[in-house]
């Protein structure tokens, strides 16, 4: 029985492989449109400037107190839950 050494078994095995391997094919594939897009978007023509929100840094705003002024009383005027405030 004659043993076939695996240089000689690999070039066969992958002629036979690339013989039976669909050429020029590709998967029927749909990718749905990331959550963050907005509806009807199509995922092939992103525009960062539409698709995603402003940068963090740039919604945040700068406040400085006045004489008088607590953190509840900037807190109520921006709308914010004061361990917000005082976190910044």
């Amino acid at each position: 029985m004659y043993i076939m050494t695996f240089k000689r078994l690999f070039p066969l095995i992958s002629a036979l492989l690339w013989s039976i391997a669909p050429v020029g094919k590709t998967a029927d594939y749909t990718e749905a449109a990331p959550a963050n897009l907005p509806s009807g978007t199509p995922v092939e023509n992103p525009d960062p400037a539409r698709d995603c929100p402003s940068p963090a840094m740039s919604r945040l705003r700068r406040h400085t107190a006045a004489q008088g002024e607590t953190i509840e009383s900037i807190a109520r005027q921006y709308n914010r839950p004061l361990a917000k405030v005082r976190s910044f």
